[in-house]
């Protein structure tokens, strides 16, 4: 992907805004005033000097609707988060990462109900804190799944997991 110019960018936000503005059914159910979010995005996308801050600024215009049905794509956001992932169905429960389904019955470390503590050498929770802004949701759980399918994404394959599973910390 490129950067667009300062003109295109303004572009696009002016459209989604109008596309939501006009158009949206549930726009009424947005948490914060329609209006102020074309102000407070304005200079974002003015100042951005790079790919990777123009794709966050479109994920978090996106996000700011607070509908799960909502996304983007492009290989600049692949590159951040990454696109490798454990081979798990990961939950959050009480702020703990665990393993609550594996998506393929092989011989990995990982067990149901294990306690993933870092992924990469990173805590699970300060991983969830980083992405949380970019989460696309409408509920609570919608929230919690998807922020969990997100934290097991990473740009290295094999992954490195530290898991606590009882008492004992396995890496």
């Amino acid at each position: 992907t490129y950067l667009p110019d300062k003109n295109l960018r303004l572009l696009s936000l002016f459209r989604y805004w109008n596309i939501i503005n006009f158009f949206y059914p549930y726009k009424n159910y947005i948490d914060t005033n329609w209006n102020t979010v074309l102000v407070d995005f304005i200079p974002v996308f003015i100042n951005i000097n790079n790919k990777k801050d123009y794709n966050l600024a479109v994920l978090k215009l996106i996000q700011s609707i607070n509908d799960a049905h909502t996304f983007t794509y492009s290989p600049e956001l692949s590159s951040i988060r990454g696109k490798f992932f454990i081979n798990a169905l990961p939950k959050i429960l009480n702020d703990t990462l665990i393993i609550w389904k594996k998506y393929i019955e092989c011989d990995t470390l990982l067990k149901v109900g294990d306690i993933i503590l870092e992924i990469n050498n990173n805590k699970t929770l300060e991983l969830i804190d980083s992405i949380s802004t970019y989460i696309h949701f409408s509920n609570e759980g919608t929230y919690l799944r998807n922020i969990a399918n997100e934290v097991i994404k990473s740009r290295y394959c094999p992954n490195k997991v530290k898991i606590l599973r009882g008492k004992d910390t396995i890496n």
